[in-house]
């Protein structure tokens, strides 16, 4: 069976700068018969994981407030987030990715997270786009 997408247009996907682009490289990755919605790491190397569960975190929180992901997002997912940001996040984001974990149902101290993220967001997408870049390869592999 071909690939849906031809190699030329993948690859295209990697340069920097366009946010659709990395919303792009989720969605392919996220549709790809590597990734396993019911595992908490989506059935992916830390990398791949870190990122399509960064963009979700980032996105959804921007958009309807940080306490809708946590409300929505599984205790044993969030867990595997935290491990991936120690490891691989620029300093501070796993902090408050934590402070998130436990704080999620006060109104006040979500309003200071949602106040980071936004903050946060140019470096947010500075860094999934080294995560991209680090892993292009894995990615590769695991959408052929």
């Amino acid at each position: 069976m071909n690939p849906p997408f031809s190699p030329g247009y993948l690859e295209s996907l990697f340069t920097p700068g366009r946010y659709e682009n990395l919303v792009e490289i989720s969605s392919i990755l996220s549709g790809s018969a590597s990734f396993a919605p019911a595992r908490e790491d989506y059935g992916l190397e830390l990398p791949l994981f870190a990122f399509i569960e960064g963009l979700a975190w980032f996105a959804q929180s921007l958009r309807s407030g940080a306490w809708t992901y946590f409300e929505a997002t599984p205790t044993e997912r969030q867990s595997r987030m935290l491990e991936a940001l120690k490891s691989l996040a620029p300093a501070g984001f796993a902090a408050h990715y934590a402070f998130g974990m436990s704080s999620w149902r006060d109104e006040v101290a979500m309003r200071q997270l949602d106040n980071w993220l936004e903050e946060h967001d140019s470096e947010n997408n500075n860094w999934f786009w080294r995560v991209a870049e680090a892993h292009r390869a894995q990615w590769l592999r695991a959408v052929a």
